[in-house]
Formats: structure tokens, C-alpha cells, sequence
């Protein structure tokens, strides 16, 4: 199976907790169970190429933000272990801050642009994935863009959106929605980041069955959420 794990940071390359912490060991893990996984994520000012062994791609990314064209280097490495590969997004104006999220008055540009750079690598690299595995809010986006954006089969990929607790915080309004010309108008005046994931994927995981319950009862979420101490589930 064929896996592209979208995720906004992973060790050992980038961490600020356990969203870091999952997306450092559970690709590493899958793929020793003999499954093809990708993970993409961005390039950050602290991470240095030449310590990962991260090599430039010739080629680079031309995204449209709200109708400016942003310009993303693609580098590409492994993650420990050397069976995962992984690609790195550098675009400096987004990702090289002081904070990987941040109170940032333009977020809603700065992870449209993770979003659609993540699609574009998968439709350019021809990763043709089975799954597409969405790890925490800022990583949320992908799913309508995918939804909205990509051909009629990539479109239709199941996606796996992991949750975490703070995640719900973080919303979106649908002015800012307007200018990055997506259509979240079935979503509410400010729909969370987390529910446009949720709307869009087969199974929302969160790292505790407590919390998948008491998740199960709001109105963004289905009985599509599932808890799994730890992250990972060995069935």
C-alpha cells in the first residue's frame, strides 16, 4: 500500500510535541511493515540540509495563494532508519519564523500554501497514493483542496485525519476562505480547521479512546473517530 503522510513537522527533523513525535515513528514503522510511505513536510529555518542529507530538487513548485504565485523548493531525504523517504517544502516566507504556527495574521495563507505545495508534490512525483494520512489542524486545508482541485481519481483517496487536543482552536473565517478561493460555504461563518478535515475524511484517530468519544458527540464529527493510545494501532 501507498501512503502520503501530510504532516506540519516530524522528528527528527522538526518537533514542538507529540505531533512531531508521531509523525517520526509511525511512518518508520509502517513502512517495516512492507508498506511505500511518503511524508511530506516543511522545510523550517532550523533544519539543516546537509546534516539530514537532504538533496535539491531541480525542479520546483509554482503555487497560487489567493491569486500570488509563490515559488517552493522541493528537497528530499529519509527519515531515520533510511526506509521512509521524505520531502521537505522550503519556501522561507511561510516556514522560516520564529514558530512553526504561531498567532500569525496570515496562517490561513501560510498553510494553504503547505496544502496545495502537498498536492502538488503528489500529483509531480506521480506518488499515487492509496491513503493520503492528514497529521494535525494546519495540515487540515488538503482535504477540500483535494477534494475541489485534484483529477477524478486522486480526488477520490481515502484520507486519515489524526487529531489532537488543541486542534480545535484554530479556525478559519469564510472571508479568508474566499481569498484563498475555496468553498467552504457548507461549513459555517468560521468553521474550525479540524472540521474541514473531518467533513472530508473516512476516519478521524485521536491518541486517546476518551477523547474519540467525547469527540463523537459534536456536531463536525461523526462515528467515523476512532482513539488509539499511543498512535498506533498494531490491528
Amino acid at each position: 500500500m501507498r501512503i502520503a503522510y501530510i504532516t506540519p513537522e516530524a522528528v527528527p527533523f522538526s518537533e514542538t510535541g507529540s505531533i512531531g513525535d508521531v509523525a517520526g515513528h509511525l511512518p518508520r514503522y509502517l513502512s517495516r511493515r512492507d508498506l511505500e510511505v511518503t511524508v511530506i513536510t516543511p522545510l523550517y529555518k532550523e533544519i539543516d540540509p546537509g546534516h539530514h542529507g537532504l538533496a535539491h530538487r531541480l525542479d520546483k513548485l509554482e503555487v497560487d495563494v489567493g491569486g500570488q504565485l509563490e515559488t517552493v523548493a522541493v528537497l528530499e531525504g529519509k527519515m531515520a532508519g533510511g526506509q521512509t523517504n521524505a520531502l521537505f517544502m522550503d519556501h522561507p516566507g511561510t516556514f522560516h519564523r520564529d514558530q512553526y504556527y504561531g498567532d500569525f495574521e496570515d496562517n490561513h495563507r501560510r498553510f494553504y500554501l503547505f496544502a496545495a505545495a502537498a498536492l502538488q508534490l503528489i500529483e509531480k512525483y506521480k506518488l499515487d497514493p492509496q491513503v493520503i494520512h492528514l497529521n494535525s489542524w494546519s495540515s487540515a486545508l488538503f482535504a477540500p483542496l483535494l477534494r475541489q482541485n485534484a483529477d477524478e481519481k486522486l480526488a477520490q483517496t481515502p484520507l486519515l485525519f489524526s487529531l489532537f487536543s488543541a486542534d480545535r482552536e484554530q479556525k478559519i473565517s469564510q472571508a479568508q476562505a474566499g481569498e484563498l478561493n475555496l468553498d467552504l460555504s457548507d461549513l459555517g461563518d468560521e468553521p474550525s480547521y479540524i472540521s474541514l478535515a473531518a467533513h472530508h475524511a473516512q476516519t478521524v484517530a485521536t491518541l486517546s479512546p476518551r477523547y474519540a468519544d467525547k469527540l463523537k458527540a459534536a456536531a463536525e464529527f461523526g462515528d467515523n473517530v476512532i482513539g488509539i493510545v499511543g498512535g498506533v494501532n498494531p490491528e
